[in-house]
């Protein structure tokens, strides 16, 4: 069993990416780089500086299809927020050819969900062009399996758990209610509703009034 690892970009150097690509070239087989790839949970995405995608995890699949849903854009292809991203890299190494840039970039969703993506280069030797190596989480997935298990405990309604879900994502009093199409009022009324219920079960959390 593959272990899942918190995040490779901490965790491992590009040239730990650039051995597997070269293992791959070598013996013409994705295997050893499927295993260990599928092993993240981010989702893992290697793309060529003329903006073919290379290889993809099954997570990186799931989620760059979810981008592109949210882009409009129906074909199974490479996110286009993804390879802007690497065009500002490209810019950035000639610009900067000395510091090596890792960009950071969260793409909304509906309902407040959200896509991060990291992008960096991936380098594999002096001869070869240098390759992008993208990196896709949710962080929504953490704070919204312990949302559903905090509205399971404290028996929120459906609106409670919704307005709950985007106030656990730090979100302001006036986001959740542009986002769910409801009055500050209503909002703050679900909100004290909410922490009248966890001071229930022994939860010590004030209501914010902001």
């Amino acid at each position: 069993m593959v272990a899942l690892c918190p995040s490779p970009l901490n965790l491992l150097s590009p040239n730990f990416f650039a051995a597997l690509l070269e293992g791959l070239t070598e013996n013409n087989s994705p295997t050893l780089l499927s295993a260990v790839l599928e092993g993240f949970n981010e989702g893992i995405l290697i793309i060529s500086q003329g903006g073919q995608l290379l290889y993809a995890n099954h997570l990186g699949q799931t989620l760059a299809h979810r981008l592109n849903q949210w882009e409009g854009v129906d074909l199974v292809t490479l996110p286009p927020g993804l390879w802007t991203i690497c065009g500002y890299l490209l810019e950035g190494r000639e610009l900067f050819p000395d510091n090596p840039l890792i960009l950071t970039q969260d793409f909304p969703g509906p309902q407040g969900y959200r896509l991060r993506a990291r992008v960096q280069w991936l380098d594999r030797t002096d001869s070869e062009p240098g390759l992008f190596l993208a990196m896709l989480e949710d962080p929504n997935s953490a704070t919204l399996s312990q949302a559903q298990l905090k509205a399971l405990e404290i028996q929120l309604t459906p609106r409670e758990h919704q307005v709950w879900r985007l106030r656990q994502q730090e979100c302001s009093i006036q986001a959740i209610a542009d986002e769910l199409y409801l009055s500050l009022a209503t909002v703050k009324r679900h909100l004290r509703q909410i922490y009248n219920k966890r001071r229930q079960i022994g939860d010590t959390h004030q209501f914010q009034d902001s």
